[in-house]
């Protein structure tokens, strides 16, 4: 896979998540760190507008890896990898973000919310459960 070096991502302008996103948040503290600034033009909040947008070939959005498995097999878009401004992988820090399942608990009774944890629990093994009483 090619990469992008980091520096020519600050030179572009992109499409980013609506602030208050994590992805928003780690994309901005990414840019920060090597001290570039992120070029934000229009701002978006589903996938299906970032993957129309860049299909317009005027920017290019930073989006997660999970958001990317579909747009891989789309011959209009390009995957890249991102590298530092010597031309290694970004991975100290990686951008990683924790994505939580958060509901009540007489909601787990509900079979769509019910079966929905059951597969994030085996596609997650790591998923670890953890109920608490909110007062």
């Amino acid at each position: 896979m090619q990469l992008i070096l980091s520096n020519y991502l600050a030179s572009q302008p992109q499409v980013v998540f609506k602030d208050g996103y994590g992805m928003r948040r780690l994309v901005q503290e990414a840019f920060l760190r090597q001290n570039l600034t992120l070029k934000a033009v229009l701002e978006l909040n589903t996938l299906d507008a970032f993957q129309g947008v860049v299909r317009q070939g005027e920017l290019i959005a930073l989006l997660p890896r999970s958001a990317l498995m579909q747009a891989r097999l789309d011959p209009t878009l390009a995957v890249r990898a991102i590298a530092d401004s010597h031309q290694e992988r970004i991975s100290s820090p990686p951008l990683t973000r924790e994505v939580v399942l958060v509901t009540t608990r007489d909601r787990l009774q509900i079979p769509p919310i019910a079966h929905f944890r059951q597969l994030v629990k085996a596609l997650y093994p790591q998923f670890q459960p953890q109920l608490s009483a909110v007062s």
